[in-house]
């Protein structure tokens, strides 16, 4: 699917001007969940922990130490969590599924969490879902803020049928500002008079 979905994106940035508006505006994915770190949640006084403790980046943990290895995997830092825990950040050096290896970590004796690192502020996305036809697309811009009244959306939405088709669906939410820079002009015709 993924490759079917960067050509579907490939396809729509190609053919349509709206769309590489679209990416003006810094509209990209979130990797929801991470694809590169977690943050691995222990009890501070576990034996394999020990190294930790002492300012190495490295456990005593056969699993831990099998799963970095396996997986390309570097503990980044290692960091007090709360009065009772620690942490470690463990980044990848590839693209993995985060979410999947994470449960591995669950089997070793003393971890209580692993955080996945999901943002819960709100941000810019692109949201691919599979339709009977090809490939739907939303495309979301969030903008504003307290000063002005909250956060405030507007969204795009484009399918690419299984023929290379492109067609915009729809379009909602509040007006994009002027200074967001969207529009199709090239950005050096758009630039702001100096004072």
């Amino acid at each position: 699917d993924m490759q079917a979905i960067y050509e579907a994106l490939l396809k729509m940035y190609k053919t349509d001007e709206g769309v590489r508006s679209i990416f003006r505006c810094n509209v990209d994915t979130r990797p929801n969940p991470s694809i590169d770190h977690m943050i691995v949640i222990f009890d501070r006084d576990a034996d394999w922990a020990t190294p930790l403790r002492e300012g190495r980046h490295e456990t005593t943990s056969v699993t831990i130490n099998e799963l970095l290895y396996d997986h390309d995997l570097i503990i980044e830092k290692h960091l007090i969590w709360d009065d009772t825990r620690d942490a470690i950040s463990i980044r990848s050096k590839r693209p993995l599924n985060m979410a999947s290896l994470s449960n591995e970590f669950y089997n070793v004796e003393g971890v209580h969490e692993v955080n996945l690192g999901v943002a819960e502020e709100i941000g810019n996305d692109i949201s691919a879902a599979r339709t009977a036809t090809g490939w739907r697309f939303t495309f979301e811009l969030n903008f504003g803020g307290l000063a002005e009244g909250g956060a405030q959306v507007h969204t795009w939405l484009y399918e690419v049928d299984d023929a290379g088709e492109v067609s915009k669906v729809s379009e909602t939410g509040e007006p994009v500002p002027e200074w967001m820079r969207c529009s199709s002009a090239p950005l050096l015709a758009r630039a702001p008079a100096m004072r």
